[in-house]
């Protein structure tokens, strides 16, 4: 099994045997911008060639056994823009501490009380919902916003697609972890 733990600064890869013995464990670091307005961004291309890294090193270590699993955790509240028709991002991933969506948060603080009932949250820019928000409103309508979360589809033989802004595709076969070729237009 390959684990990839995609973090705010770096992404780790473990290999683990059927029997549970680690076989591997790499690190690719990431490098995280920050200022005194608040704000806290990654490099989208960064953070993706990190999990390319970390896992490529990790199952090398590994000797390239067979991969029949893959469990990934990932920055479940940072969000970014990117471009629908490129699959390329707009601008910086928004990592979960920035707190820019504060005004987003001000603005809604008297529905606070009711989104906290419905939702279970409390309003909070750590939140993905004002985070899109604020987003939204700094890069208007055209690119598309999401999370930056991973998402893998599985057929008999691999994993492939990486659904995530950039829409790489990524396969896990037997003995190989590799980026394979972006999907211009896709989405």
């Amino acid at each position: 099994m390959l684990a990839i733990d995609q973090g705010t600064s770096a992404t780790k890869a473990v290999v683990v045997a059927d029997d549970g013995t680690v076989l591997a464990i790499a690190e690719a670091s990431i490098q995280i911008r920050a200022d005194s307005a608040g704000a806290v961004e990654l490099d989208p291309e960064e953070l993706w060639a990190s999990v390319i890294a970390a896992a490529d090193e990790a199952l090398a270590g590994a000797g390239h056994p067979r991969v029949d699993a893959v469990g990934l955790a990932n920055q479940g509240e940072t969000v970014m823009a990117w471009d629908r028709s490129t699959g390329t991002p707009t601008g910086p991933a928004i990592v979960w501490q920035d707190r820019r969506a504060e005004v987003v948060c001000d603005r809604l603080r008297e529905h606070g009380p009711f989104l906290a009932e419905h939702t279970g949250l409390e309003l909070d820019p750590y939140f993905v919902a004002p985070k899109m928000v604020w987003l939204r409103e700094q890069v208007g309508d055209g690119p598309t916003i999401t999370t930056t979360s991973l998402r893998f589809t599985v057929s008999e033989t691999s994993f492939s697609t990486w659904s995530g802004p950039n829409h790489f595709s990524m396969l896990v076969a037997s003995t190989t972890f590799s980026l394979i070729v972006p999907h211009p237009g896709a989405g």
